[in-house]
């Protein structure tokens, strides 16, 4: 069976993405076929399968970066103990009750 060619439309379609984020964008990082001297873009399927798997796998790794801790996330204490000995002990909760009651 011969290879699945696609038009600029076509491809647009597979992908649910405009055609100016097709031709200005993603042409940069998609292989492509140029045809004829108005150099018309044409799409392999496979191809195009082939991009979405790896931007599958990048969006995964990025997710996990996400799920491991990271020093900001685990310093929070830290950063609550130092606050609470420059306000001479006092909580953010306190300071807070504080403010509203002066309201």
């Amino acid at each position: 069976m011969a290879e699945q060619i696609l038009t600029t439309k076509e491809a647009c379609d597979y992908l649910g993405v405009s055609y100016w984020t097709l031709i200005h964008k993603l042409v940069k990082e998609i292989p492509h076929i140029r045809i004829g001297k108005r150099g018309n873009i044409k799409f392999k399927k496979s191809t195009l399968d082939k991009y979405l798997e790896e931007q599958e796998e990048k969006s995964k790794s990025v997710l996990q970066q996400d799920l491991t801790p990271h020093k900001k996330e685990a310093s929070i204490t830290e950063l609550r103990e130092r606050y609470n000995k420059k306000n001479n002990g006092k909580s953010i909760e306190e300071i807070m009750q504080k403010v509203r009651s002066i309201r």
